[in-house]
């Protein structure tokens, strides 16, 4: 099972998020008029590590949650629930090791006409 649908599946199951957001946690992009606040997520990067017998499926990742939100309070409250959600992620698969918060941004799309905070995270895991 790919990093992305663990994560999914881990912030779908997770009630202290859902009870924020519900189940408005899409992969990449909502739905059009998806209502706020909605959660979406991408893995930025995966850079497997190199080994003598090539590369593996393991490395670092970066996982990033977006908060799209109105209500900038709110949106604060769900980030810092986020992190501490994130921070407990059960590591009962063998394959996730490490979960870090690496950055914090605060933004206006302008092409989406949405504010959002962005949660970047970095993760040792196998893919």
């Amino acid at each position: 099972m790919s990093l992305g649908v663990k994560l999914y599946n881990y912030l779908l199951q997770d009630e202290a998020i859902t009870n924020l957001v519900s189940t408005r946690i899409y992969p990449l992009v909502a739905p059009d008029g998806a209502q706020k606040p909605y959660l979406t997520f991408r893995i930025v990067s995966d850079l497997s590590e190199y080994t003598l017998d090539g590369n593996s499926k393991q490395g670092k990742k970066q996982i990033q949650i977006s908060i799209i939100f109105e209500d900038y309070a709110q949106a604060n409250a769900i980030g810092e629930t986020i992190e501490e959600e994130m921070a407990k992620w059960p590591f009962s698969d063998a394959d996730i090791q490490i979960i870090t918060k690496v950055g914090y941004t605060q933004l206006y799309d302008e092409t989406l006409k949405v504010k959002r905070i962005d949660l970047t995270f970095e993760v040792f895991a196998k893919n």
